[in-house]
């Protein structure tokens, strides 16, 4: 089990909201503690913790496959009796996001995954798998703004994909011309799934 987890359990809710992080910062950032308070506040049970990485002060995950990655995340998620919910929506920023993406590839056989990436980054598994994709995209994004992700999706399996762009921001939705500033609120607000 990670040594930083946030779980906040609504009985009530058949939605479980699972925040993955980036490469650079674990759930302690401001932009994933936005992220978990928009999703407490839609009353959505919610789930958030560090991968081995971010617990262990590096910057990279364990691999093309995220071995550690995927058991802590399977870890967790049986932790929080996953089954009991309708609905699993990943929402992961840039690293989290590719993380989620393959936790949906290798679990296909279940229907109730959907996924929010803040900060597309092409990878092959993204086009392989069959739910609901809301990709958000700063405008001068390293990775590529958001016709660049268009383009790389056109022959993508799920045709349920939505596309926003967060206007003069970079790939951690910060201000394109001032890194002061940033566009964090604007791009939570397009979390949609």
């Amino acid at each position: 089990m990670p040594k930083t987890m946030d779980f906040f359990l609504n009985k009530d809710s058949s939605i479980l909201d699972v925040v993955l992080h980036g490469s650079s910062l674990g759930i302690e950032s401001t932009l994933i503690q936005e992220i978990i308070k928009n999703s407490k506040n839609k009353n959505h049970s919610v789930l958030a913790f560090n991968f081995p990485f971010i617990e262990n002060g590096l910057h990279v995950s364990s691999g093309d496959r995220f071995p550690q990655e995927m058991e802590m995340l399977d870890n967790v998620l049986n932790f929080v009796n996953y089954k009991r919910y309708e609905k699993i929506n990943f929402i992961g920023k840039s690293l989290g996001g590719l993380i989620g993406t393959y936790y949906i590839y290798k679990n296909q056989d279940s229907s109730i995954f959907s996924i929010n990436i803040l900060g597309f980054i092409n990878n092959k598994y993204i086009k392989k798998i069959n739910c609901k994709i809301n990709i958000i995209q700063g405008q001068y994004d390293k990775f590529g703004n958001i016709e660049n992700v268009k383009n790389y999706m056109k022959n993508a399996k799920s045709k349920q994909i939505s596309y926003k762009e967060v206007n003069n921001s970079d790939h951690s939705f910060r201000d394109h011309s001032n890194k002061e500033k940033n566009h964090e609120k604007e791009a939570i607000k397009y979390i949609t799934l």
